[in-house]
C-alpha cells in the first residue's frame, strides 16, 4: 500500500516494505521514463527549433478556426514567408561570420575602386577654395597617407588611429611630417582651434615632403636608424 500521508505527519518512518512499494509505483508512472531516449537518434538542435516554429505556426492556423478559411491561409502563407526571412538571414549571417560571402558580394568589392591620391588633392583643393579649410587639410592628409600605401605596396590596417599611424613611422622620415598633420587635425577637431590659412599651408608643406619621401623609397628605417651604436 503506498505511504499514507497521515503517517508521514506522525514523524515516524514507514516500513521497509511500504517504501519500496511507493517507490515502484512512482517509477511505473509516464514522468519517470529512463530508458527515454536511450539509443535514439538525437535531432539537432536547428532542425529541433525548425519543427518548433512549424508546429507553432500550425497552432496559430487552428487558433484562428473562427475565420474564413482563405483568411486562414493567408496568415499562414504570412508567417511561412516570415519564417523563410528568418531562416535566409540566419544562414547568410553564418555564412558571412566562417567566411563564405553571399553570391555578387566579391564582385561588388572588386568594383569599389579605391580613391586616388590625386582626386584627394583635388578635393583638399576645391575645399580650400571655398573656405573649409578642416576639410582641406584632412583631405590632403588622407592623399597623403594613400600615397604611402601606393609607395608601401600594401593598405594601412583597418581600424588604425592617427597615432597607431605616428607609433608605426616613428622611425621613418615620414613620422615629422605626418606628426604636423595630425597635430593640425587635433587641434581643429578636439581643441576647437580654428584651421588658419597658415595652418593649411604648413600642412601642403607636409604633404609635398611625404610625396619625396615616397619618391624616394625611403619609407621604412634603416636598421642603422633603428639600433643605434652604443657609446
Amino acid at each position: 500500500m503506498p505511504i499514507d500521508a497521515a503517517l508521514l505527519k506522525t514523524g515516524i518512518a514507514p516500513p521497509a516494505a511500504v517504501i519500496r512499494q511507493t517507490a515502484e509505483e512512482v517509477l511505473k508512472g509516464g514522468d519517470f521514463r529512463l530508458d527515454r531516449g536511450v539509443g535514439e537518434p538525437k535531432m539537432p538542435l536547428w532542425l529541433d527549433l525548425l519543427l518548433g516554429l512549424f508546429e507553432k505556426i500550425e497552432e496559430a492556423f487552428y487558433a484562428v478556426g473562427a475565420l474564413p478559411l482563405v483568411l486562414r491561409v493567408v496568415i499562414a502563407v504570412v508567417l511561412v514567408a516570415i519564417l523563410a526571412a528568418i531562416v535566409w538571414h540566419t544562414v547568410t549571417a553564418i555564412l558571412s561570420v566562417i567566411g563564405v560571402q553571399r553570391p555578387g558580394l566579391e564582385s561588388r568589392r572588386r568594383e569599389t575602386r579605391p580613391v586616388s591620391p590625386e582626386e584627394l588633392e583635388e578635393a583638399s583643393t576645391r575645399a580650400a577654395d571655398s573656405g573649409d579649410l578642416v576639410t582641406a587639410v584632412r583631405r590632403l592628409y588622407q592623399a597623403a597617407l594613400r600615397r604611402i600605401e601606393i609607395g608601401r605596396g600594401k593598405p594601412w590596417p583597418r581600424g588604425l588611429t592617427d597615432r597607431d599611424v605616428l607609433h608605426r613611422t616613428a622611425r621613418s622620415p615620414l613620422h615629422p611630417p605626418l606628426t604636423g598633420f595630425i597635430d593640425t587635425l587635433e587641434q581643429a577637431w578636439y581643441a576647437d582651434q580654428p584651421c588658419t590659412a597658415a595652418d593649411l599651408e604648413a600642412c601642403r608643406r607636409h604633404h609635398g615632403r611625404i610625396v619625396e619621401v615616397v619618391a624616394d623609397g625611403v619609407l621604412e628605417p634603416s636598421r642603422r636608424s633603428l639600433h643605434p651604436p652604443q657609446p
